[in-house]
């Protein structure tokens, strides 16, 4: 047998990468109520390049990829052995009969007996995990205790139970591992976004009607931009995007490169080159770490702050990005002089006369709580991954307990179990003792083994021939053994101790065995 039933099992640590989302549900909504409250820093000309800085940090974040699914690449391992074992217990007499089947594709060929009731309807799906470890080379080794059914009781037992634990917490791990993936995250972000700023893929400004105040709003009057908040995309645009007749807008939002001619009274007419021109010019094309919660939330906490500033000449305006000269009559026209000005609103609902949210706003929060519930779910699974190797080394260390003479089973059974589900190396045996270097804790959890290494976490673990000579002696081997001899025969091989040994001599003799 192998030191475990699975090779290379040994419990990895809980930690994964990537931060643990604190985000709450109430953290989602909290940050609505900022739009609320008037931001006390002035509305400056400047202020068309802060709104592009901050729109740049959540494209970025639009832009970048979510974590990967989670996997334990060994899963169908431990579906297999235990598949293997459960029938091991069950029923041994078909193994055999499963190992040498010659059903292909994984089958399993239940016409005739014992594979007809053994793997018959629901056990069908078992038998195949069995037949698949049986017949991997190196992977169907049972002791011959578990090929004929002659384990002890209580080690069968307590074997069953070990199963049934792994069968569970295998299919919590998977429904777990299941929630990892960010794919629905990832198809929230790109829908906040609208398309990736590359050459090939197209964009049209959704909403877009009439001319640019239209499409990018009027805060004066209250009218939203028909095309405001649908996209990033859309929005950088409006801020920062130019018409025919010079490059005003570039100037404000402080861009190195002007874009070309926009459409802006056109919702079919694709803006895609201009749209690429102006994310290039973000710091940085995308991050380079995997979008998390607490980015998203920060970036959304950045952009509430920033349209909760007051302009217009009474202060009154809120709810948009960029700069608005004067009273701001003429809209968001992207014009530095006048009364309009480089700026996307999003207007405030007509009852409640609160701030109306971005759609893509709502796409990133949605986001964030999906990513959130996949940080979760990937440290769940990462603590039900431990539980299934400290199972697995439990698992180990009864199943070798089943190679011992059955008399020994039942001695030998209270120990190895709590030992390997902390230390999965420590197997009860002293072969293992060599393997334990640098082991302090596991070698002092092995009452076959002594630490050569003081204090130190750092040493070699040795052989406890004290221990070992006297699990011999019980075993009814070596010197001064009892097990299994007759007590009148001359198992001393030091003839002091043969003359001293204990009982009643013989008629006629000096001694037990004189």
């Amino acid at each position: 047998m192998p030191t475990q039933i699975l090779e290379h099992s040994t419990p990895k640590p809980t930690s994964r990468q990537g931060q643990r989302a604190l985000l709450a549900a109430i953290a989602l909504c909290s940050l609505i109520s900022i739009t609320e409250r008037a931001s006390t820093a002035p509305d400056t000309a400047d202020s068309a390049a802060g709104a592009f800085g901050v729109l740049c940090e959540l494209i970025k974040l639009a832009r970048s990829e979510g974590p990967q699914k989670d996997t334990v690449t060994d899963l169908s391992d431990f579906a297999e052995t235990k598949a293997l074992l459960n029938i091991s217990l069950a029923a041994p007499h078909a193994l055999p009969a499963l190992k040498d089947d010659k059903e292909s594709g994984g089958n399993v060929k239940t016409a005739e007996e014992p594979l007809k009731t053994q793997c018959g309807s629901t056990a069908l799906e078992g038998c195949k995990l069995a037949k698949a470890r049986l017949t991997r080379e190196g992977k169907g080794q049972l002791p011959r205790t578990l090929w004929t059914g002659g384990a002890d009781p209580a080690i069968k037992s307590a074997i069953n139970e070990t199963l049934n634990a792994m069968g569970t917490t295998i299919t919590e791990l998977t429904q777990q591992l299941k929630q990892t993936e960010t794919n629905d995250a990832k198809a929230q972000l790109q829908a906040a976004l609208g398309t990736e700023p590359t050459a090939t893929a197209t964009l049209a400004i959704q909403g877009a009607s009439t001319n640019r105040k239209t499409t990018c709003g009027k805060p004066s009057d209250g009218t939203a931009g028909t095309g405001a908040g649908k996209t990033l995309a859309a929005d950088m645009i409006c801020l920062c995007g130019s018409e025919a007749g010079g490059d005003a807008n570039n100037k404000a939002c402080k861009l190195q490169t002007a874009t070309g001619t926009i459409q802006y009274d056109s919702a079919v007419a694709d803006v895609q080159t201009e749209w690429k021109k102006l994310a290039d010019q973000c710091p940085e094309a995308k991050y380079k770490e995997p979008v998390t919660p607490q980015l998203i939330m920060k970036g959304l906490a950045a952009f509430d702050a920033l349209r909760a500033k007051q302009h217009g000449d009474n202060g009154k305006l809120t709810n948009l990005l960029g700069h608005l000269n004067s009273a701001g009559s003429d809209g968001c026209d992207g014009k530095t002089g006048g009364n309009g000005g480089n700026c996307v609103y999003y207007g405030h609902d007509p009852i409640s006369k609160k701030p109306k949210q971005p759609e893509w706003y709502d796409k990133l929060v949605a986001a964030a709580a999906k990513l959130d519930a996949a940080d979760k779910a990937r440290h769940r699974s990462a603590a039900l991954e431990q539980k299934l190797r400290s199972l697995n080394s439990t698992l180990t260390a009864l199943i070798q307990l089943t190679a011992l003479p059955s008399g020994q089973q039942k001695d030998q059974a209270k120990a190895p179990t709590a030992t390997s589900a902390t230390n999965p190396t420590a197997t009860g045996s002293s072969t293992n003792c060599p393997k334990l270097k640098n082991n302090k804790e596991g070698c002092e959890a092995d009452s076959n083994c002594i630490w050569k290494g003081g204090e130190s976490k750092t040493g070699t673990c040795e052989v406890n021939t004290t221990k070992v000579a006297e699990q011999a002696k019980q075993a009814g081997t070596g010197e001064g053994a009892t097990s299994g001899a007759d007590p009148n025969c001359g198992q001393y091989t030091d003839p002091e101790k043969c003359t001293k040994a204990p009982g009643k001599p013989k008629e006629g003799k000096k001694s037990v065995f004189g």
